[in-house]
């Protein structure tokens, strides 16, 4: 299991529709909401429609979304599964809040229909979202706070030595203050290479697991990065210290260095 994407439930269908094609829009797929899709028995109605362009040859994927208070039946599993032949879609992922009855579970055996809840749906998209929309978005986001707290980067140090003695002395301490939080969103956004993956496969907050998350000294660490119960949240908490920090190096230097 990979950390989930999503903190909390859906309140509403209508939620629900929204969040599975954000998730899957993340990763990358073109995602149309309630499309009118034509089959070989006519016109039917698709709550999500996603075209993956990333496998060849490219997928398609349709989506049905149950906020119900009672478990989905049979019937509305065999109706789904004869859309998703008709259609010719790749897969079908029926999701529903409230479970499936026995039945319906037997009614998607040996076809290409999953049938989920909220939380298994995001574990299946869970490392790709982290991979392709998650990462990148750190990346780039974190690239100059990076900049000015790494030990050794001769153009930031080029121009700090013709600020003030008053904004040297801001700069040093700045760099000391982050330092640490910068080289560990740092490790985040390269986390394909630092050894930051593993742990997440044992889920959030972080501060469950610091040992785990490779963190020795959580004093030195913000609460909400800590406490964060998935991976949005956390990538948000993330994005919003990069860019209060690298601001007050901004401050410093009366420009981005």
């Amino acid at each position: 299991m990979f950390a989930l994407i999503e903190a909390g439930e859906p309140g509403t269908w209508q939620q629900l529709e929204k969040k599975v094609a954000q998730i899957l829009r993340e990763c990358n797929m073109e995602v149309s909401l309630q499309k009118e899709v034509q089959t070989v028995r006519g016109t039917v109605n698709v709550d999500v429609f996603a075209s993956d362009a990333a496998p060849t040859p490219p997928a398609t994927l349709l989506v049905e979304c149950k906020n119900w208070r009672h478990r989905v039946p049979k019937t509305v599993v065999h109706a789904f599964r004869t859309v998703v032949a008709d259609f010719g879609a790749n897969t079908g992922i029926l999701i529903s809040s409230a479970g499936f009855q026995s039945g319906a579970v037997d009614a998607s055996a040996y076809s290409n229909v999953r049938l989920v809840n909220w939380p298994e749906f995001q574990e299946l998209f869970a490392v790709r979202w982290f991979d392709q929309f998650m990462l990148l978005r750190l990346r780039v986001e974190a690239e100059p706070l990076i900049e000015y707290t790494e030990p050794i980067n001769s153009r930031i140090f080029k121009k700090a030595e013709r600020l003030s003695a008053e904004n040297k002395a801001k700069f040093r301490e700045l760099r000391e203050a982050y330092f640490f939080l910068a080289t560990y969103i740092s490790m985040f956004a390269w986390a394909d290479v630092a050894g930051i993956r593993r742990p997440l496969s044992l889920g959030l907050p972080m501060r469950d697991k610091l040992a785990e998350f490779l963190v020795s000294d959580p004093a030195k660490f913000p609460d909400d990065i800590l406490d964060a119960p998935a991976l949005r949240p956390l990538m948000h908490a993330m994005l919003s210290h990069c860019q209060k920090v690298t601001a007050q190096f901004d401050d410093v230097f009366g420009e981005r260095a």
